[in-house]
């Protein structure tokens, strides 16, 4: 079992606010996707954090921007 993700109180702060930025129905998966991104870090830094959120930010507005054929 991995150790828990520890985060400064800075990254968790942003953290936070770029999951309060999006629709509330987005967030558990934004999260779980920044914590994905984390996996290898066992003490993330602020830069590793900032790569880790621009990931799933830019997961998150594909996936908004995908072309669903309606059929």
């Amino acid at each position: 079992m991995r150790a828990p993700l520890r985060l400064t109180d800075a990254q968790m702060t942003a953290v936070t606010t770029a999951a309060s930025q999006l629709p509330w129905a987005s967030r558990p998966a934004f999260l779980q996707r920044v914590a994905w991104e984390l996996r290898e870090h066992a003490d993330p830094g602020d830069g590793d954090v900032d790569r880790a959120l621009r990931a799933a930010l830019a997961e998150w507005a594909d996936q908004q921007h995908r072309w669903i054929d309606p059929g």
